[in-house]
């Protein structure tokens, strides 16, 4: 043990308050007192073994006897400076109202050993001091911690026989010991807006870090960790393009969507056929809060929620080129002249939206612009009323032939509030193809309807050809001529 005698720096100084240490141990020989700590005569601080791995993720801790779970998230994927957005769901016999959500960052196997040991960044780890090839490192408080060339990461107790595994870290823990004595921070928030998870990375922070996720009803709790991985966002354009319309530019494509149960992939996949040929798409509501679709409609792991760009009653008909109504039951909500109830309550909107999405109609029809639908959305249209009589009124549209949601009319399809509105639709598969219903879209004069999701990528497709024609893009900026 002669070898002891190479420990004879100064005692650090004491832990300063800043997010980093600017301690750094010098490179002499340490006291009398380090020495006999290493010989296993000084008391060590209380044992903490921690594992180094992460935990599991995406993983389900129900509290045991509940009646309900907490559902499982995947694990997500957030760009620096940029919030993410994912609802919060659960499972079972529970009202979502009744819930309290909370969430915090887990902390890293390195940032706990920190807190714990409070160990100090150093100049020289010592290397191969005692024969092993084991780099050293010191705690503020005077205890020595080593870690190995495999990045076996150890509390020295005297010996190396009696020493304590802390954490079984990989080999560049040991090239670079700054890793464990001074881990970096996690610089995001995490914080829940109802049952909205909101996940804020800082602008400069890239890496991965852990979300402890907690659901209680006041009874029983659950609660599951997810990984979160911040990618570097693309800086944006720095030169403002000019946004007055020309005629060889069509104006952009209006998107609208329910804020309770609109159908994501119908939104979805037309949306990204629009903007696939250079169409400018807005997204309208009836406000703008977040946007939640159907469940298993074809979100992706974020949720599928979706923030509209503005409300309905801030839209113009002639700042676009086109209206699309997305399917979904929640389109129920814009029935202008559907005289029933819904049986659930979210489909009941007020008379004076109703009034704001039929004028709206009016005004793309007047505008001699064109008007599309898809699925249920196609029943907006069929209850739409234009100088007294249905939009669909002589018209052939594909729209989904299923149920309808339940009300305390005799109306129990989407194919009936169609045909009960003097409009005629095709049999599913009917267009094109037969065996398949991606190409079932009819145009009849300014009309565009499509089947259901299946037919969505082509409906987006269509849409963005017709308003680009330049004969049509002429008609809609004759303003500007």
């Amino acid at each position: 043990m002669s070898r002891l005698n190479l420990f004879t720096t100064k005692k650090p100084r004491k832990k300063a308050s800043s997010n980093r240490k600017s301690r750094r141990l010098g490179r002499n020989l340490q006291s009398l007192e380090d020495r006999r700590m290493m010989a296993g005569d000084v008391a060590t601080a209380e044992l903490m073994p921690l594992e180094s791995e992460y935990f599991e993720t995406s993983t389900l801790d129900p509290a045991a006897q509940a009646n309900w779970t907490l559902d499982p998230i995947a694990d997500l994927v957030a760009n620096s400076g940029q919030p993410l957005e994912t609802m919060l769901t659960v499972s079972g016999d529970v009202e979502t109202e009744a819930l309290f959500f909370s969430a915090s960052i887990v902390s890293t196997i390195e940032q706990q050993l920190d807190a714990q040991y409070d160990l100090v960044e150093s100049d020289d780890y010592h290397t191969n001091c005692l024969g092993n090839n084991e780099r050293w490192i010191r705690s503020a408080n005077g205890g020595w911690f080593y870690v190995m060339p495999s990045g076996e990461f150890y509390q020295w107790q005297g010996s190396f026989a009696k020493s304590t595994l802390l954490a079984d870290f990989d080999s560049s823990h040991y090239d670079n010991p700054d890793l464990i004595a001074e881990p970096e921070s996690i610089d995001a928030s995490v914080h829940v807006e109802g049952d909205i998870l909101v996940i804020t990375p800082d602008a400069d922070y890239t890496g991965s870090f852990q979300v402890e996720i907690d659901a209680t009803d006041g009874t029983h709790s659950a609660s599951q960790t997810v990984m979160v991985a911040v990618a570097e966002s693309i800086p944006e354009e720095t030169d403002t393009p000019d946004e007055t319309p020309t005629a060889n530019e069509p104006l952009p494509v209006l998107m609208v969507i329910a804020n309770q149960d609109f159908y994501y992939q119908e939104y979805g996949d037309t949306r990204q056929s629009l903007e696939a040929q250079g169409l400018e798409v807005v997204v309208a509501a009836t406000t703008t809060e977040v946007a939640r679709p159907h469940a298993n409609s074809g979100q992706g792991a974020d949720g599928g929620l979706v923030r509209p760009d503005l409300a309905l009653t801030d839209v113009e008909a002639e700042d676009y080129s086109a209206i699309v109504f997305v399917g979904g039951w929640g389109a129920s909500s814009y029935q202008y002249a559907f005289e029933g109830t819904y049986n659930h309550g979210v489909y009941n909107s007020t008379e004076a939206l109703k009034s704001t999405v039929n004028d709206l109609i009016n005004d793309f029809v007047e505008q001699d612009k064109y008007v599309a639908a898809i699925c249920h959305g196609v029943s907006v249209l069929a209850y739409a009323r234009v100088d007294g009589s249905s939009l669909l009124e002589g018209k052939t549209v594909s729209a989904w032939a299923g149920s309808a949601p339940s009300s305390d009319q005799p109306i129990y399809t989407t194919r009936q509030n169609i045909e009960l509105n003097g409009g005629t639709m095709v049999q599913s598969g009917a267009v094109g193809d037969p065996t398949t219903v991606e190409d079932d879209v009819i145009v009849d004069g300014r009309i565009i309807t499509a089947e259901n999701y299946d037919s969505a990528a082509m409906f987006g497709r269509v849409i963005g050809e017709l308003v680009s024609e330049p004969e049509y893009v002429d008609a809609v900026f004759a303003e500007w001529e």
